[in-house]
């Protein structure tokens, strides 16, 4: 039987982990200061998901992302290419869960995978990932776009 000081700690500690989770603290900031805080602008379409454990590291998404343009890119990529994009595991802060054949306009931070493996473009809730057709149609994207000339493929500006 559980009492109902317990069960009020219960409560109140599910309410602080699910806040917790949903909760991605981000600077306040405009478009054009995220795409130049961000090393990658890059629009493609998402080809494959997958979640996998890494030990001592956690659970992360997985996508591949065929690139169709580069707005801008810290380490040299070519259109088309894939890269593969991370982010946290469903349900934790800052995650982003996209959807596999839609196009998307997304920022991310480079990281080089430590295993000598396809490098990585790190995505969370602090970027910028927007379906393509919303960020053509978009004054303001398209205004902070302009900044940063296609490097490779069609211009999306």
């Amino acid at each position: 039987m559980i009492s109902n000081r317990s069960a009020f700690l219960i409560v109140v500690v599910c309410l602080f982990s699910l806040s917790a989770a949903q909760n991605c603290r981000c600077p306040t900031e405009s478009l054009s200061a995220k795409f130049a805080r961000n090393k990658f602008i890059l629009a493609g379409r998402l080809v494959q998901r997958f979640v996998q454990y890494e030990p001592n590291d956690g659970t992360y998404i997985y996508f591949n992302f065929q690139l169709r343009t580069i707005h801008k890119a810290s380490v040299p990529l070519t259109c088309p290419q894939t890269v593969w994009l991370k982010t946290f595991a469903p349900g934790v802060a800052c995650s982003q869960e996209l959807q596999v054949g839609q196009d998307y306009l997304v920022t991310g931070d480079y990281h080089k995978n430590p295993t000598g493996h396809d490098d990585i473009v790190y995505i969370n809730g602090c970027g910028y990932f927007v379906p393509l057709a919303q960020a053509q149609a978009d004054p303001v994207v398209q205004s902070a776009l302009a900044a940063y000339p296609a490097i490779c493929g069609p211009s999306i500006v």
